[in-house]
């Protein structure tokens, strides 16, 4: 699941169809996340889904 997030997103912004991606990234601690706001394709390959997503 996590790997289709990542080409979708790359897809996307490859595609100029997002300016931005806005989503979750492993945190610095274990079983936390962090939000990830980029305009970088490579940093795509960072999001994440798990039950650590928090609001």
């Amino acid at each position: 699941m996590e790997q289709k997030l990542r080409q979708e997103a790359k897809a996307l912004l490859e595609q100029k169809k997002v300016d931005w991606i806005i989503g979750f990234a492993p945190g610095s601690l274990k079983f936390t996340t962090t939000p990830l706001i980029t305009r970088d394709k490579a940093d795509t390959e960072r999001l994440v889904i798990n039950p650590f997503i928090t609001n």
